[in-house]
């Protein structure tokens, strides 16, 4: 978690990748699950005052795709009609966002883990490993498995 955080003065690292072992991976034969996250667009570092913590209400823009670059969803997609924000509000560690309609995509557990640290006008392309996005579950246009990239930009912590 110390490398995901943004906010310290001078450099951070770029791109940070982390093995993640569900309970009985190796007796299973899983492979392994690798998180990726690659930091896009940071703001100066004088800009870089507080970073997100478990429980922020955060503000985002967001865009998920699959590895073939499929979009599978987005914030603007779950936006209210007319609405010109899109964006979203998401409870940080408690996979909470707005009401997932028929139809549409959960939010993944992998968010919680990944999007902690960040700063506003931050933008992370985050990758999920299977375990961390849907697993098994059968969601409509998403192959069981998948693996999901999710482009992700900070806008507000409340």
């Amino acid at each position: 978690f110390e490398l995901l955080d943004s906010s310290p003065p001078g450099s951070v690292a770029k791109i940070i990748t982390s093995s993640y072992l569900p309970a009985n991976t190796k007796e299973l034969g899983l492979p392994e699950q690798i998180i990726r996250v690659e930091r896009e667009a940071m703001p100066p570092p004088d800009e870089r005052t507080r970073s997100t913590v478990l429980l922020d209400v955060i503000e985002i823009q967001y865009v998920a795709s699959l590895e073939n670059g499929t979009i599978i969803d987005s914030s603007a997609s779950r936006c209210p009609p007319g609405s010109s924000s899109k964006t979203i509000y998401y409870v940080l560690g408690q996979r909470n966002g707005p009401p997932v309609g028929k139809g549409e995509v959960p939010f993944p557990p992998g968010w919680d883990l990944t999007m902690r640290g960040m700063v506003v006008g931050e933008q992370r392309k985050i990758t999920l490993p299977t375990t961390l996005a849907f697993y098994t579950k059968k969601i409509e246009g998403i192959p069981q498995f998948s693996p999901i990239i999710y482009t992700v930009k900070l806008v507000s912590i409340t």
